[in-house]
C-alpha cells in the first residue's frame, strides 16, 4: 500500500509538480536586500586583494600592525567584482542565485533519500524558507551552505549507487570550501562523521560476527 501511494504521488500531474517546485521561489521575498554590515569589510578586502595581493596586516580597523588571515578571500573577490560592476542590485541578485542553487540541491538530496516527490518538495520548501529568512544575505555562508549540502548529496549518492564517481567531487568541494570560507572548513569533516561512524559500526559488527563464528 505504501509503495502504491508513493507511485501515485510521484506520478501526479506535471502542473502540480511544477507548482510544488516553484514554492521555494517565495523565499526570495524574505531575503534581506540591504547588505549586511560585514559586507563593507568583505568588499574592500576583495578590492585590496585584486589590486595589491593578500593583506597580512589589518587595514580596515583602528588597530595598527595587527596580523590578519583573510579566510574568505575568494568570496571577497567575487563580492568586489559584482559590486563594482552592478552595485548593490548585483549583490542581491548573486544572493538570490546562490539561494536558487541551494534550493535545487536540497530538493535533489531529499528526493534521493525519500524517493517521494511530495515529501521532498514540501520538506525542501520548509528548509528553503527558513534559510532564506535567517541566513541568506551578503556573507560567505551563502556559498558554504551550497557546498555542505552538495557534500551530503555526494555521500548519499555513493551509498545508494555504490559508484565512486560522487566521491571524486569531495576533494573539490573541500578545496572550494577552504577558499570561499575557510573558517567553516572543519564542518566538511563534521558533516562526514555520521557516515564514518556508520561504516565503523558496521565493520565492528562484522568483525564480531566473524570472531564468534570462527572461535
Amino acid at each position: 500500500m505504501q509503495q502504491k501511494s508513493i507511485i501515485s504521488i510521484n506520478s501526479a500531474p506535471n502542473g502540480f509538480k511544477a507548482f510544488l517546485l516553484f514554492l521555494p521561489a517565495f523565499g526570495i521575498l524574505l531575503i534581506n536586500r540591504i547588505p549586511e554590515n560585514d559586507f563593507y569589510f568583505l568588499y574592500p578586502t576583495g578590492q585590496y586583494i585584486v589590486e595589491n595581493g593578500f593583506p597580512v596586516k589589518d587595514f580596515l580597523s583602528m588597530h595598527t600592525d595587527m596580523n590578519i588571515v583573510v579566510q574568505q578571500w575568494l568570496t571577497d573577490v567575487i563580492f568586489y567584482f559584482i559590486y563594482s560592476k552592478l552595485g548593490a542590485v548585483g549583490i542581491v541578485l548573486f544572493v538570490i542565485l546562490c539561494y536558487a542553487v541551494f534550493c535545487v540541491i536540497i530538493f535533489r538530496l531529499f528526493y534521493l533519500i525519500s524517493e517521494n516527490f511530495f515529501v521532498s518538495a514540501l520538506t525542501a520548501f520548509a528548509s528553503d524558507i527558513i534559510l532564506a529568512q535567517l541566513f541568506f544575505n551578503t556573507r560567505p555562508q551563502i556559498i558554504t551552505y551550497i557546498l555542505l549540502v552538495l557534500e551530503i548529496y555526494c555521500l548519499e549518492k555513493y551509498i545508494r549507487t555504490k559508484s565512486v564517481k560522487p566521491l571524486i567531487a569531495l576533494p573539490l568541494i573541500s578545496l572550494a570550501l577552504i577558499n570561499f570560507h575557510a573558517s567553516m572548513w572543519v564542518m566538511f569533516f563534521v558533516f562526514m562523521l555520521p557516515y564514518i561512524a556508520e561504516y565503523l559500526i558496521c565493520e565492528l559488527i562484522l568483525l564480531n560476527l566473524l570472531c564468534f563464528y570462527f572461535y
